[in-house]
């Protein structure tokens, strides 16, 4: 059984905050991965500590806030 939409996928994406903030944080997230590896790849000889937990800090930042975002933020309504 298929739903009937009127709308575009465009329109659906626009309107719907939940995929948008899900779409940013994996974004967001796929970067910060992106540059953590290559941090670890590139600079073999000098790693600077500091930098690498600062990465990992904020991925550990971006993973929460998208828990904390899940949980508690969009919840379900429920109507006695």
């Amino acid at each position: 059984m298929t739903t009937l939409s009127y709308a575009s996928a465009l329109q659906e994406i626009i309107t719907s905050p939940k995929r948008i903030v899900y779409g940013a944080y994996g974004v967001i997230a796929f970067f910060i991965i992106i540059s953590l590896l290559s941090f670890l790849a590139i600079e073999i000889k000098k790693h600077h500590i500091q930098h690498l937990s600062f990465g990992v800090a904020l991925l550990s930042l971006i993973v929460i806030s998208f828990y904390a975002q899940q949980t508690f933020i969009y919840t379900d309504v429920f109507i006695k």
